[in-house]
């Protein structure tokens, strides 16, 4: 493994997908080797049913999404301008302003 010198010395915590803590790629030995705290949030979360096998950090907050009353909302903040500047498109392709 390649350990990068903005690293060394510093506080690093590891958060290795679901099955990968001590089984498999074994990221507890890797983390105890360059003294790097591993964390366990995935096997638990998995334990509590909150993520599937194999997922991670991303889909226990990505999941964590899923449970909010109102949809998720992909904003370009850009789109608007763009808009401005092509209102033939805007117009051919029936398309609107983002409102937020």
């Amino acid at each position: 493994m390649y350990l990068s010198r903005a690293l060394v010395g510093k506080k690093v915590t590891l958060f290795p997908d679901h099955n990968q803590y001590d089984k498999n790629s074994n990221w507890k030995a890797t983390g105890d080797k360059y003294g790097f705290k591993v964390s366990r949030d995935c096997e638990l979360w998995h334990e509590a049913g909150l993520i599937a096998a194999k997922d991670d950090i991303a889909d226990y907050y990505l999941n964590g999404l899923k449970t909010l009353n109102e949809p998720v909302k992909i904003v370009d903040p850009e789109w608007n301008d763009w808009l401005k500047e092509n209102p033939g498109l805007k117009k051919e392709w029936n398309l609107t302003y983002n409102s937020y």
